[in-house]
């Protein structure tokens, strides 16, 4: 699930699972919400979201990158962390909730 944040203009929120037979809606997504941001930052409120896969955040970044936008994902999740300081990107960073 997809959702905008009411509080912020360049806010979304995911919850449950972001996947490989989710990504091509993802992708769409990212499409359709990456122009309309005001700011150089997508703001994600990832703290529903139950599974990410690593293919997933990489389509992230590199579709952030090919864009210039970053992304930045407020978890509180240790394995998105976990995954996010591994892979290194350069356009998607990492954020724990409070």
């Amino acid at each position: 699930q997809l959702y905008a944040q009411p509080a912020g203009r360049n806010a979304i929120a995911l919850a449950g699972t972001l996947d490989a037979a989710s990504e091509p809606l993802f992708l769409t997504t990212l499409q359709r919400v990456l122009p309309l941001l005001s700011h150089d930052t997508l703001e994600i409120d990832a703290r529903e979201l139950e599974f990410v896969g690593h293919r997933q955040l990489c389509l992230l970044d590199r579709y952030c990158a090919a864009h210039g936008r970053t992304a930045l994902l407020r978890s509180d999740r240790a394995v998105v962390h976990r995954l996010v300081d591994l892979l290194e990107f350069g356009n998607v960073r990492i954020e724990t909730t409070a």
